[in-house]
Formats: structure tokens, C-alpha cells, sequence
């Protein structure tokens, strides 16, 4: 539905992949945002998102394609990881069950429909495996850089973030569901995914995967 957006406000856009690291990306530059003493409203985009509010900078977090966002944005980060451990994530989460119908249904959605639409407004990408498991500090510098902020808030925000922990309930701030968080690991995709459902989704979607740098 049209959200109406209002060209004299920013708008930040937090576009991952599901299960690929965006809320922690999201979290990222909210805080590079507050540490910088800059008013912003954060949301994600359901209804709860007042396109109202008065703050100059509106960060949103969404997964699905919304061409107005699309078009009305000023800044988009995307967050990707390997299809193999975003679908295994899905499965921990019971978003999806281990089989291959769904799992490959789920990376069509995500890869060919979303992703293929974001692509061409992108500023800047982030590959999970090179961003949230590991160089966070290098991370944190690229949204500073991609948003003109100072470097000097970059500690600030790492320390902000190693003190987000999930809460008994969804939290609004962070976007942090109780059990959002279930272990992130890097190639955990082999202890869950059987070998044929692996094949089949270096087949299916190779060509993303090598664009990526996956294997």
C-alpha cells in the first residue's frame, strides 16, 4: 500500500535478505545514527510504522520489495549471505521445513524476486560472512563513510551493539525477536541440509552465488 513519503525527510533504507544478518545490520546504523546525535524514527515497515512521525530521518527496515521506498530513498543497505546457511536458518527458526520444495521456494523469493529487485538501488552491500560474523569495526566504518557521519562514533557503536541482547519479548528498537538469534554460524548449512538439497541449490542459483563469492 502507498506510504505517502515526504521529500524533505531522509530516508534510510535497511533492505536485507531474510536471515542474512539485517537486523544486526539495521542496529548498525541506528546506532552510527544516534551516536552521531542525528533525530531519527526507526521502524520496521509494518504497520506500525508511522510515516508521520516529525524526526528529518526515517531508517526502515524492511525484507520484501516496496518500489515507493525504493524510489524515495536516500541511502539502501543490503545485507546477503550464502543461500545454503540463510536457508538453514530459516529451518532453526521453523519459518520453513527441511525439504527441498520449500527450501528452494524460499531462495527463489529471496533471491529472485526480492534481491533482483532491490539490485539496482543499492549504495552499499554487505556479505554476511565479511560484515556481522566477523570485521564489524570495518563494517561500522562503511555506513559512517556511506552516511557522512564521524569517524570517532564508530567505538561508540561497537560497544552499543555487544550490549543488544534479545528480550522476553519482540523488542521495537532493536527488531530482536527471543529467539532471533540461533548461533549465526558460517557454513552451518552442512550440519542441517542434506547433500541433495545442496546440490541443488548450487545449481539453481550458481550464478548468484558466484557473484557473491560463494562456492
Amino acid at each position: 500500500s502507498p506510504l505517502y513519503l515526504e521529500s524533505r525527510k531522509k530516508y534510510i533504507v535497511v533492505a536485507g535478505l531474510l536471515r542474512s544478518g539485517s537486523t544486526w545490520l539495521y542496529n548498525a546504523v541506528r546506532l552510527s545514527l544516534i551516536h552521531a546525535d542525528i533525530s531519527v524514527y526507526a521502524s520496521f515497515l509494518d504497520e506500525s510504522y508511522d510515516r508521520n512521525n516529525p524526526a528529518p530521518v526515517h531508517l526502515i527496515k524492511v525484507h520484501n520489495y516496496h518500489s515507493e521506498l525504493a524510489s524515495a530513498k536516500d541511502q539502501l543497505f543490503m545485507s546477503v549471505r550464502d543461500p545454503r546457511d540463510m536457508v538453514t536458518s530459516a529451518i532453526r527458526k521453523k519459518m520453513i521445513r527441511n525439504n527441498d520444495t520449500e527450501v528452494l521456494q524460499f531462495l527463489n523469493d529471496v533471491i529472485n524476486v526480492d534481491y533482483h529487485a532491490w539490485s539496482p538501488h543499492i549504495n552499499l552491500e554487505f556479505r554476511y560472512e565479511l560484515s556481522v560474523s566477523k570485521n564489524q569495526a570495518k563494517t561500522i566504518e562503511q555506513i559512517h563513510q556511506s552516511l557522512a557521519l564521524p569517524m570517532e562514533g564508530v567505538e561508540k557503536v561497537i560497544h552499543s551493539l555487544e550490549a543488544i541482547i534479545p528480550t522476553a519479548e519482540y523488542d521495537r528498537t532493536t527488531l530482536l525477536w527471543p529467539d532471533h538469534l540461533n548461533g549465526g554460524k558460517v557454513e552451518g548449512f552442512n550440519e542441517v541440509l542434506n547433500r541433495t538439497t545442496i546440490e541443488k541449490i548450487e545449481k539453481e542459483f550458481s550464478e548468484w552465488m558466484i557473484s557473491k563469492g560463494y562456492k
